[in-house]
């Protein structure tokens, strides 16, 4: 997997799929994989960056930097790195809070702010450093059952009943670094952002789980935001792109979509003239070929922003020219009735490149 050297660490990241760039940040002792759920449902809509920040995962363990400040400044030197000037940003939990530092200081990098059962912007609070030195000790001596207990506390019950998801959690935390155990707990407790909060007007959307501790915490930072929207998922605790991924995915996927959002707004009707992608053995389209929807470039996006979706297609290399000259419709999906096949039929007068309405024979018809 890529790694780059960014502010003097050495940092893990992966891009995958097409689209609008999405970056997609971990919590305070989590990984890439508790969004690996997501990640998997948005690749063929967006570019998914997936990063690990110091201290953690494949990242370089680093001496210091171990701050929230210096999170988002890597997540900004990796956008250097990967010569984008700007991407739309999702963090979880302490992520959210890296997002909030984001927002407020480097909002030029941003198109979009998703903050998914965000630590509050005003921090957690004060720490016990007793419990700081226990984990730190349980660490040391490899005890995984104390890590165990800690994170069954709290937790829904479909939380609980996945057993896999805490023996992976605690399979990451004994390769975190103590810098980053230790330095990531005080700066979330030290996060001080709240008055700042009325001057982010990035488009942002606050996902938070209803049986989340947070949620409180969520909403009171939903309310102090000028430009944001609100996904509450029911019966989800933390971890809600572990358990509610499909939830998760399709209220990302729905923010992002703006062009939806100006034809609402404006009551307008918006057309969208696509290429196909090049036919996969057989004929070609042009040789009379039936075209999908998959066959459409941008596809994942066009399914899901679309209310009707008409294929054209037209046999350029039949013999006859009466075929040659017919255009046949297909409708691929339409929202509000759910019927899709054949529609009818034109003929294209090529003289003066209109088509012309023809009798074909049949009636819409529904697969």
């Amino acid at each position: 997997m890529p790694i780059a050297n960014i502010n003097e660490a050495d940092l893990w990241y992966e891009v995958m799929g097409q689209g609008e760039p999405l970056l997609l940040h971990h919590g305070y002792t989590a990984s890439r994989v508790n969004w690996m759920p997501v990640a998997e449902r948005l690749k063929d809509r967006y570019q998914i960056i997936l990063m690990q920040c110091r201290g953690t995962g494949e990242s370089e363990h680093t001496q210091s930097g171990y701050e929230i400040a210096q999170y988002a400044l890597d997540v900004v030197g990796l956008l250097d790195h990967l010569a984008l000037e700007r991407v739309a940003f999702a963090g979880h939990s302490m992520g959210g809070g890296i997002g909030f530092q984001l927002g407020v200081h480097h909002s030029d990098r941003l198109t979009k702010l998703i903050l998914k059962a965000a630590i509050p912007s005003g921090g957690i609070g004060p720490y016990s450093q007793d419990l700081l030195d226990q984990q730190l000790a349980a660490r040391a001596r490899g005890d995984r059952a104390f890590f165990l207990n800690r994170y069954h506390q709290g937790r829904t019950l479909a939380e609980l009943e996945d057993d896999d998801w805490f023996e992976d959690r605690v399979n990451h935390l004994m390769t975190v670094s103590d810098g980053h155990i230790a330095g990531g707990l005080e700066t979330m407790s030290n996060l001080n952002l709240t008055a700042q909060l009325g001057d982010l007007t990035t488009p942002t959307l606050v996902i938070a789980g209803s049986g989340d501790g947070l949620l409180n915490a969520n909403l009171q930072d939903y309310q102090r935001l000028p430009n944001a929207d609100l996904a509450v998922l029911s019966r989800v605790g933390h971890e809600v792109a572990v358990h509610a991924p499909d939830a998760v995915a399709e209220a990302i996927d729905k923010f992002m979509s703006d062009l939806l959002k100006i034809v609402k707004r404006h009551n307008i009707w918006l057309g969208l003239i696509s290429h196909l992608r090049k036919a996969q053995g057989g004929k070609a389209f042009e040789d009379g070929n039936i075209a999908s929807i998959d066959d459409i470039k941008g596809s994942g996006s066009i399914k899901q922003i679309s209310f009707d979706i008409i294929a054209f297609s037209r046999n350029l290399t039949a013999s006859d020219e009466y075929e040659r000259n017919t255009v046949n419709f297909r409708v691929l999906k339409s929202r509000f009735t759910g019927k899709t096949g054949d529609a009818g039929a034109a003929t294209y007068d090529a003289q003066t490149t209109r088509l012309q309405n023809k009798e074909v024979g049949f009636d819409y018809i529904a697969t």
